[in-house]
């Protein structure tokens, strides 16, 4: 298989490892995936994990909706519709996508493939996630493509030119990146979508 040159990176992360994270470990997969979710799905005489993963957050509490509306989707200065519009999707993301996607961040980091990163890279992130904070996540993101950088600057990288060879931080600005398809297209963000 041919390997193709990437050209330029679009980052939306914040973080370069899950390895560890308190948030998506205590918060996210011990409680509620492998917490009141498996329980309940247990008590249905389910499997856990391997007659779940087709499931969603509902089949193991009806009341998934309000609960994730009171506990997890709250910002005081979103629209409410659609706070609305994630709380409904996110109830109906299968359990399969929960407990790999989760699983697989807490095993995941990229630090040292950051760091060996050698096209120009727009990087975007959030500025109040709660699950990736400034410190230890955002501060050692930003770290690795300082890395990046130094090791552009100093010829290390021989596929860009020099003048490519540039940092952008974006800490401050307050960018949200909106996953809900419902949502882009009613903005007129989103016209059409290429798998």
């Amino acid at each position: 298989m041919r390997q193709r040159a990437l050209g330029y990176a679009l980052l939306v992360a914040t973080t370069g490892s899950g390895v560890g994270n308190v948030a998506l470990r205590d918060y996210v997969l011990a409680e509620p995936v492998e917490g009141a979710w498996k329980q309940a799905l247990e008590a249905q005489a389910h499997t856990f994990p391997d007659d779940v993963y087709d499931l969603t957050p509902l089949d193991a509490d009806p009341k998934a909706e309000a609960w994730r509306a009171a506990n997890w989707v709250v910002d005081p200065v979103a629209n409410p519709a659609f706070i609305a519009d994630i709380v409904h999707d996110a109830a109906r993301i299968k359990l399969g996508t929960w407990i790999g996607a989760v699983r697989a961040l807490l095993h995941t980091d990229h630090t040292a493939r950051l760091k060996a990163l050698r096209v120009p890279a727009l990087v975007m992130w959030a500025t109040q996630d709660g699950i990736f904070l400034r410190t230890p996540d955002q501060t050692g993101l930003l770290a690795s493509l300082d890395v990046a950088v130094a090791q552009c600057r100093t010829s290390a990288c021989t596929s860009l030119p020099q003048s490519q060879c540039r940092a952008l931080a974006m800490g401050q600005f307050p960018l949200r990146v909106y996953t809900s398809e419902r949502y882009l297209r009613s903005t007129g963000l989103l016209t059409s979508i290429e798998y």
